[in-house]
This record gives C-alpha cells, structure tokens and sequence, in this order.
C-alpha cells in the first residue's frame, strides 16, 4: 500500500493545467503531449484546482482503508462538470476545439472511479487498491497530455552523477 500512496502523493503534487511549451515526444506506451487552446485553460485551471481537492481526500480514504469515504470521493468526483462532446454542427463551440485525447483520457478517468467505487462498495480491500492504481493511471495519462512539461528530479540522496 505504501507503493500506492506514494504513487498518488506524486500524482497530485503535479501542477494541474499549464501554459504548454513545446511538445514532448511520446515515450514507449506514453501519450504524447497536446496543446490545450488559451480559451480553455483558466474555466479547466479552476475545475482542476477542485478536482484535485477531491483526489486528494480520495487519496487519504484509500490509503486509510475508508471504504465508506472512497465512495462518496470517487462519487464526489464522478460528479465533478466534464467537458462535453461538441454537436458535428457545432464547429464554432469551445469544446470543439478541445483534443479528442481530452475527452478519451476523462472517460478512462471516469471509468476507473466507477471501478474503485464498486470495489469499496464491496468492501473488497485488495481490489481497492488494484483499482485505485488504475485510477492514479488515468491520471498520470492525463497530465502527462495535458499537463506541464515532465521535469527530472533526482533524489535528495542521489551523488551528482546519478540519473533520475
């Protein structure tokens, strides 16, 4: 479990939304980064300043083994405002200027909650976690899309010819 909640600490000490620089090449099995249009970020900068409000009280209810608490989190969440798919004749609209990648990486988000959810409904403490990672999975795809560029950090402890 402390893989996990080390995991999420990682995952939400993230900055959420940024202005995008250039785009980063995807690695093996990473998506690659988009830009978000300028219109978007500050209505997504305010969404994702609850959202991360949110995953972080979802964090501390798994890693407490709360399983009433990751309910009503993961709940909480499910229920958060979500970027809507644009109408085809909506070519004008804001969110039809939204990446098609934004849309995919809230489903998987989505879906992985409702996976968690079911699981600490059923009060079933090995798949919670299993969940959980797949919910911190989704996560991570999403920022590493959408969020600020991936910076190397070494260990405190590393000797200066050490690699992240």
């Amino acid at each position: 479990m402390a893989v996990v909640v080390a995991a999420a600490l990682a995952c939400q000490n993230e900055t959420s939304v940024s202005e995008p620089t250039q785009e980063v090449p995807a690695a093996a099995g990473r998506p690659t980064r988009e830009e978000l249009p300028k219109a978007v970020r500050p209505g997504l900068k305010s969404a994702m300043s609850r959202h991360a409000e949110q995953a972080s009280a979802l964090t501390r209810a798994v890693a407490l083994g709360l399983r009433e608490e990751t309910v009503a989190r993961a709940t909480s969440l499910l229920d958060e405002a979500r970027p809507a798919h644009p109408m085809p004749d909506d070519a004008l609209s804001l969110n039809n200027r939204l990446p098609a990648a934004l849309f995919e990486r809230d489903e998987a988000f989505r879906a992985a909650l409702v996976s968690l959810r079911k699981s600490a409904d059923a009060s079933n403490d090995d798949t919670v976690i299993a969940q959980f990672a797949g919910v911190l999975r989704a996560c991570r795809d999403c920022h590493r899309s959408f969020g600020p560029p991936e910076r190397a950090v070494r260990p405190a402890d590393a000797g200066p010819n050490s690699t992240p």
